[in-house]
């Protein structure tokens, strides 16, 4: 199936980009009819969500720059350019995302838990999406097995999230859960990427994927913690 679709405008229009686009704005909507169950302000949560995805990209593209230094070191400048030089790191982005997400609502005396139970379903069907539709950019097993593994994690958080109500499992496992679901898509990809720069001598692992695994780790760690101690309680 061709990825590129026409010209508007003296640009090339591509199928993989409107269906990130849709992807997107599918996970805002999503976003926006959670908030409306919710006393909470649509407004100020709709610009707290802008103001974390700016806060991301802006700390996605440092990461990218230091993992990939080599191409950036003979002009700084090279990072601005964006549609020459593309790339955002993804632990980095949601590094920002959420943490700025985080002080937002402790400014907003928010629960941080359920700010984050509230993008959940949204950020992980947008995910799954993006993985999709890069099927369409270039097929490889690499995308099937991203698709396929955010397909069974988005499954594992719908059963989790009944668990929740039941008073099983507490909101915070819940909210570990999704990180590490977050970091998983970017690990396997990483496995057929390209430039991959190795962590130290061992051919396994690269840089990039030593750091996903580490945010996958801590968030089992401290998910498989919080589902205990609510069992004993």
């Amino acid at each position: 199936m061709p990825n590129f679709l026409l010209v508007l405008s003296g640009l090339n229009v591509y199928l993989s980009g409107i269906g990130i686009f849709l992807s997107l704005a599918l996970a805002l909507f999503l976003f926006w009819r959670n908030i409306r169950k919710t006393a909470l302000s649509e407004e100020k949560l709709i610009d707290i969500l802008f103001a974390s995805a700016v806060s991301g990209l802006v700390l996605g593209r440092i990461g990218y720059i230091l993992f990939h230094y080599e191409v950036f070191a003979p002009s700084l400048l090279r990072g601005f350019l964006l549609f020459t030089y593309p790339g955002v790191q993804e632990i980095a982005f949601w590094l920002g995302f959420f943490l700025t997400w985080g002080l937002a609502s402790m400014k907003q005396k928010l629960s941080f838990d359920q700010m984050v139970r509230l993008l959940a379903v949204p950020l992980l069907l947008a995910r799954t999406l993006i993985g999709f539709f890069s099927f369409v950019r270039t097929f490889s097993l690499a995308h099937v097995y991203e698709t396929l593994a955010l397909l069974v994690l988005l499954g594992a958080y719908y059963l989790l999230r009944r668990q929740t109500k039941q008073g099983k499992v507490s909101e915070t496992a819940l909210r570990n859960f999704l990180f590490g679901a977050l970091a998983l898509p970017a690990f396997i990809i990483d496995f057929w990427s390209g430039d991959r720069v190795y962590f130290d001598s061992q051919n396994i692992l690269s840089q990039e994927q030593l750091l996903h695994l580490l945010v996958m780790v801590a968030a089992l760690v401290s998910f498989s913690i919080k589902v205990v101690f609510k069992k004993r309680s």
